[in-house]
């Protein structure tokens, strides 16, 4: 019998050579694997939200930092 771990680690190991798992994990009533391009865009917008300095440019428009946020912003949506 497999156990709840190695059927996550298996699908893990789907999600991460790009195969699309959600539905198949839904059904065995298990939530997605977030991919590890979500992993580093939530890492890194943790840290930015902490940074008063990015927000000032942010809010100012500086190009650099909307960039970044806009690009991290849609690395979580996809």
């Amino acid at each position: 019998m497999i156990t709840r771990e190695q059927l996550i680690a298996g699908y893990q190991a789907l999600a991460e050579a790009g195969v699309d798992v959600t539905k198949e994990m839904a059904a065995e009533g298990l939530t997605a694997p977030e991919s590890p391009a979500k992993t580093e865009a939530r890492a890194r917008l943790n840290v930015l939200v902490q940074d008063r300095g990015f927000f000032r440019r942010l809010l100012a428009g500086d190009a650099d930092a909307t960039t970044e946020f806009e690009r991290l912003n849609r690395q979580l949506a996809d």
